[in-house]
Order: structure tokens, then C-alpha cells, then sequence
């Protein structure tokens, strides 16, 4: 069985991305699914990416962007918030299948 991409779903948890890789620099978490294993990991938005909508943030085809961390410690997941422009100090989310 193939996976083209994680499709990245709502979730209602308070923290998701902070329980799973934290706020440290050491932010790549991996999680195994059976024979499947995928990395979590953020990476802080450079400043050419300041006010790019996060649906328009592009990334690697085995790559899916789950959401991202905003500077105020709030969490956006990419789906319900696609229209969002990231701004200094934010952090994307992404998960990659390995």
C-alpha cells in the first residue's frame, strides 16, 4: 500500500502541534504507524514567506503542511485556515512519510 501525501484533517485538541514536537529547536518528532513511520517537524517561517497565505506555502510532494504555530502560541490547522498570512516569529507544521 502507497501513500501519495498525508491529508491533513481538523483536529480539536488545545496544543496539538506543542504536545507533539514542543518549542524547542529540536522540533522533529518521528511517529510510526506500523510499517510506516512519518517526521513532524516546524520550521520558522523565513521572512520572504511574511504574508503568504499558508494554502499557498509550497512544499515537497512527500511533504503535507498540517498547520501552523503562531507566534502567541495559538495553533492553525492549514484545512480550516488556508487564507492565513504568516507573519514573523511563526512556525509551519509539516509531516513527511519516510
Amino acid at each position: 500500500k502507497t501513500h501519495d501525501h498525508i491529508a491533513p484533517r481538523m483536529i480539536v485538541e488545545d496544543n496539538l502541534f506543542e504536545n507533539i514536537i514542543g518549542d524547542s529547536e529540536e522540533s522533529e518528532k518521528y511517529i510510526s504507524f506500523g510499517t510506516a513511520s512519518v517526521v513532524i517537524d516546524k520550521l520558522v517561517v523565513p521572512k520572504n514567506y511574511y504574508g503568504v497565505e499558508l494554502g499557498e506555502v509550497s512544499h515537497d510532494e512527500n511533504e503535507s503542511i498540517l498547520g501552523v504555530m503562531l507566534s502567541n502560541g495559538s495553533e492553525l490547522m492549514r484545512d480550516s485556515h488556508k487564507k492565513y498570512r504568516l507573519e514573523k516569529g511563526d512556525s509551519i507544521i509539516f509531516a513527511k512519510l519516510v
